[in-house]
């Protein structure tokens, strides 16, 4: 859900990516909103009937909105917020994304193998990294906290210092073994990966 915490204090917003611990991220701002009597605007998921859709008609703020969007949707605030927004070795996120949609069975791209997969993705959204749309909006980063969920609660301590702080709920965050996943990936895929994430490769070092 995208999320806005209003002050006093920080004035944030969380930008939510798939598959990026954002649940957990989006629960863990609810009960630190609630722990230090905080205001804050969230949303409930969208109906997922399209692979596109960011928008629902009775809700302010829609689940995965990206930046320009929101920014769009709530321009009185935009400056003055400090944006957040998770990311994830690309190689979990792309596996974790293949199998989450395969059990939905979208229509909207193909899931019958990873390989048809990352290829329809590539002709959707013209990327395998449709996330950098909620850190980036016409190749600018906007968000002030780009955060790897592989060490989000230290982040988190960093941002918040001195607030009361919540446990983060159970979710995937953290360090994890890549070799179940090993046999989805091709020299062609990989190729894509570090064109497509070089931005969170080359910030957090990220590898296969």
């Amino acid at each position: 859900m995208t999320t806005i915490v209003f002050p006093p204090g920080k004035f944030v917003c969380y930008l939510r990516q798939p598959k990026t611990a954002s649940s957990s991220m989006t629960q863990w701002l609810v009960d630190y909103s609630k722990l230090n009597s905080r205001s804050y605007l969230t949303t409930l998921h969208y109906r997922q009937s399209d692979f596109n859709t960011d928008h629902e008609d009775d809700v302010i703020l829609a689940h995965h909105m990206d930046a320009a969007r929101v920014r769009d949707v709530v321009p009185q605030w935009w400056d003055r917020m400090d944006k957040i927004v998770t990311v994830r070795n690309p190689w979990d996120l792309l596996a974790s994304k293949y199998y989450h949609l395969k059990n939905l069975n979208v229509t909207q791209v193909d899931t019958s193998s990873f390989d048809k997969f990352c290829d329809s993705l590539l002709a959707v959204r013209g990327t395998l990294n449709p996330g950098k749309d909620y850190y980036m909006i016409d190749g600018e980063v906007v968000a002030k906290h780009i955060i790897p969920i592989e060490s989000m609660y230290d982040h988190l301590i960093d941002i918040f210092d001195g607030d009361e702080l919540p446990p983060i709920p159970v979710s995937n965050v953290g360090h994890h073994d890549h070799t179940k996943y090993r046999e989805l990936y091709t020299d062609k895929i990989n190729k894509q990966i570090m064109k497509d994430f070089k931005f969170e490769i080359d910030m957090f070092g990220y590898k296969f």
